[in-house]
């Protein structure tokens, strides 16, 4: 720390790099345990292929005079942006947008998690504070969107050709280079939700503009103070070690601007799903030990704890989640031949079941909706027979619901035994509200689960029923800002895969 100024936080002109990089780690691993750890695992290379700084991942990929142009906080926050779009494991997840559209969209998240952790940001860096909760992948989605609307609008402003049809309109044949249609399929990570202490969000930095040299800094000084030796860089092209994993696009100048590049093979061929995988495993050991450390200093981010979470989260099947459920309301007592295991009987197996008490009526609200996947809903109902049959509530009663109000004669009760038909028709909108209104008439209700795709709004939480609810999920994405589906304020959830 001692390198700085003592009035002016600044370093002094002839700091060699490496040493103001030293500091950058020194004040990190007081400051801001988590990226500190990150960063300690990147491989900094110093390169004018670009006009800032980038990573896959595996290298830091640093402008030294752009570097060397930078207060203390300012190069600070530069390492500190690089590691957090590692955290959040960008370089794995942008395969499916061009570059540029996702270097944006994890820069804007990026950044705004910077601010709230009053990091220090270069100057020009990217900050939209409307995205601030947005997951990487629904900002890059907007941002394509209006793209695509802008370039529609610039189209729609190019002049008519001639009407004999002769010659091009001017500006004919200009324009951008088309986008790369072949990207390969994106590969969703466990905990790819982003570590922002909002509910969701990502953003970003090195699309910044470069500050102006300090005036009291020619450009001899900065490229003999970036000259140093030996130390934390090397030089981008300096032995085959240092340039194993440098993004094709850096190294061609391709990407000038620097941000995160996809993580690729030694071919520079994009990770097969098995890569991609193993990779991921590698950084989640990383990001625990990031955690650990975060955690023994009192400096664990709401975000990275929940991050962890959801890695180590054993997610249940489906299938498992549901039979408990119905198991749970069964109230079981002993095992008795009296009431043999029908499940086991079809195999010639005589089994005891279990003497229970009256379990009542398990009541499932079946959305109707034109969302609801067909698959899903195949699957869902000869496994709810099958538990019922184990269980034998008094009745299942299947309650078909859309907007409107609940068709007293599409109301469905199927005893323990009788084949539960799964019929569709109705469609339409969603609207809870009144099935849960319809629920308060019925009498005997052990348990309640809902079939829906959960894109409704929640108005019912005056309507909570005093037994059980399973909510059973067709969609995965719950809350995120694109997608019209929620998470459940009260019961359990179990996402029904097909």
């Amino acid at each position: 720390m001692s390198i700085l100024n003592q009035n002016a936080g600044e370093f002094p002109l002839s700091t060699p790099l490496d040493e103001r990089m030293a500091w950058v780690r020194e004040y990190m691993a007081l400051n801001h345990i988590e990226q500190h750890v990150i960063f300690s695992n990147l491989s900094v290379i110093y390169t004018d292929t670009i006009d800032t700084a980038a990573t896959n991942g595996k290298v830091c990929l640093v402008n030294p005079h752009y570097a060397m142009s930078l207060n203390p906080f300012e190069l600070h926050g530069l390492c500190w942006h690089e590691s957090d779009h590692v955290l959040n494991k960008h370089h794995l997840r942008g395969g499916a947008y061009p570059h540029d559209i996702f270097n944006k969209g994890a820069d804007y998240g990026v950044n705004l998690r910077a601010t709230l952790d009053k990091v220090t940001l270069p100057q020009g860096a990217l900050l939209d504070y409307q995205y601030r909760g947005w997951a990487t992948e629904a900002v890059c989605d907007h941002l394509m969107r209006k793209q695509e609307e802008d370039d529609r609008a610039e189209n729609a402003e190019q002049p008519e050709p001639p009407e004999d049809g002769s010659g091009e309109p001017e500006g004919a044949g200009e324009g951008d280079d088309a986008s790369d249609d072949n990207n390969p399929e994106p590969h969703t990570p466990d905990g790819c939700s982003d570590t922002t202490s909002e509910e969701e969000d990502d953003g970003g930095g090195e699309n910044a503009e470069v500050p102006e040299t300090n005036d009291n800094e020619s450009g001899d000084e900065q490229a003999e103070a970036s000259g140093s030796g030996e130390g934390e860089g090397e030089e981008a092209g300096e032995g085959e070690e240092g340039q194993a994993n440098i993004p094709a696009e850096a190294l061609t100048g391709n990407g000038a601007a620097g941000g995160v590049f996809q993580l690729t093979d030694d071919d520079g061929q994009p990770l097969s799903e098995d890569q991609l995988q193993e990779e991921e495993a590698k950084l989640n050991v990383q990001i625990i030990e990031a955690a650990m450390a975060a955690a023994a200093a009192g400096q664990l981010s709401a975000g990275t704890k929940r991050l962890v979470e959801e890695m180590c989260e054993s997610k249940p099947d489906w299938r498992d989640a549901t039979r408990d459920f119905l198991v749970d309301q069964a109230k079981p007592s002993n095992p008795t031949f009296q009431r043999s295991n029908r499940s086991r009987q079809v195999r010639g197996l005589i089994m005891p079941g279990w003497a229970k008490e009256d379990m009542g009526k398990i009541v499932v609200l079946f959305d109707q909706s034109s969302s609801m996947s067909d698959i899903a809903v195949a699957a869902f109902f000869p496994h709810l027979r099958a538990i019922g049959d184990e269980t034998e509530p008094e009745q299942i009663v299947v309650v078909p619901f859309t907007a409107s109000e609940i068709d007293q004669e599409k109301i469905k009760r199927y005893e323990p035994g009788d084949e539960i038909v799964a019929e569709r028709g109705l469609y339409g909108g969603t609207d809870l509200r009144p099935s849960f209104e319809w629920l308060l008439d019925e009498d005997n209700v052990a348990g309640v689960i809902v079939f829906s795709d959960m894109q409704f709004n929640w108005n019912f939480n005056d309507l909570q029923p005093e037994c059980p609810v399973l909510w059973c999920s067709t969609d995965t994405d719950l809350n995120s800002m694109w997608n019209k589906a929620i998470a459940p304020e009260w019961g359990d959830l179990v996402i029904v895969t097909e």
